[in-house]
């Protein structure tokens, strides 16, 4: 009888003691790019050209198990001009928003020379603000606004902009 008393404490502790533990958080981190997809200007002729082109992204379809995140950052966030072609001569003025809120700005960038090259944020708010964004919720909206001058010719080319995060999962 002693043992089977014995037994049944044992168990009662460790039954107990499983209950009060903790499964580890678990921090993972992960990138993703948004891009405008091609962007065509035809010759402006001196008049400049409006474009605006957006993109949603799901942080589901980049962190697994979205439904026990406790925590995001935003640890990094880059833009570049890519697949180039046309007018070398032409400029772009760029706006890149976030949510409704504008993170990136840049004026009369020559996009044959800049093609390729990744440019990135390092303004701690501007990062610490992307985070707040992301945390608000699991869709993310870019949106990529701006003009272009190309009188020389047609010109083509993408935006991309790329965001690194930590997600911690419960």
């Amino acid at each position: 009888m002693k043992k089977i008393t014995l037994l049944l404490t044992i168990l009662t502790f460790v039954i107990t003691s499983c209950d009060t533990l903790k499964a580890p958080k678990l921090t993972t981190a992960t990138s993703f790019s948004q891009s405008t997809g091609q962007i065509t200007v035809p010759k402006t002729n001196g008049t400049a050209v409006s474009f605006t082109k957006a993109a949603t992204a799901n942080l589901g379809d980049y962190i697994n198990d979205i439904g026990n995140l406790s925590a995001i950052s935003v640890t990094s966030f880059s833009y570049k001009f890519d697949k180039f072609s046309g007018n070398a001569d032409g400029i772009v003025s760029l706006n890149i928003k976030v949510n409704g809120k504008e993170i990136v700005s840049v004026v009369d960038v020559k996009v044959s020379a800049a093609s390729g090259n990744s440019v990135s944020v390092t303004d701690a708010a501007k990062l610490e603000e992307l985070t707040s964004l992301f945390s608000s919720g699991n869709q993310i909206s870019f949106e990529f606004a701006g003009s272009t001058l190309s009188d020389a010719g047609d010109m083509n080319f993408e935006v991309e902009a790329t965001v690194g995060l930590t997600a911690t999962l419960n």
